[in-house]
């Protein structure tokens, strides 16, 4: 699929005020590097899945949305394990919490990917809702990634600690 180039450079990573977990703000340097422009889809995932069985590997579990979702939405509950042999197969790898923040957010730290305040979707959207990939062409990041908000959680390379920001 294809990729969009993030390049070096600090960027503000965080938030003040909202909580510990995210936050302090503070500033990061990163290297350059490339970020996915869209979510794996469940079609994305049954190739791979299918490619592993027709190797007499063990083949992941399906995404839990599979069976009731559209091919075009993103693959919902795939273990960090098997999302992390996925991209050995497409010769990715995950990003880590930081560079997923920066290519979220972009180098200034915006609230959203689309910058501040409210955002501009064509049509309605829900907390919780999932959607097709790229089904909201305004949630797309100051380097053009998109669904980096309110679609499906990613996997990050890094474990989750929730004092992460002040370490």
């Amino acid at each position: 699929s294809e990729m969009v180039f993030v390049p070096a450079g600090t960027f503000i990573r965080g938030k003040d005020g909202a909580g510990e977990e995210f936050g302090p703000q503070h500033a990061v340097y990163l290297g350059p590097y490339y970020i996915d422009v869209r979510e794996v889809t469940i079609e994305d995932f049954a190739a791979y899945r299918e490619h592993v069985s027709s190797t007499g590997g063990r083949s992941p579990q399906q995404p839990i949305n599979q069976p009731a979702s559209e091919a075009r939405h993103p693959a919902l509950g795939v273990t960090w394990r098997d999302a992390g042999l996925y991209l050995e197969y497409v010769h990715k790898q995950l990003p880590t919490e930081a560079e997923w923040e920066k290519g979220a957010r972009g180098a200034g730290g915006f609230d959203h990917p689309w910058g501040y305040g409210r955002p501009a979707w064509h049509k309605s959207r829900t907390p919780g809702q999932i959607s097709s990939v790229m089904e909201y062409p305004a949630d797309t990041s100051p380097y053009g990634a998109m669904d980096m908000a309110w679609n499906a959680r990613e996997w990050c390379s890094d474990w989750y600690s929730p004092t992460a920001y002040r370490q």
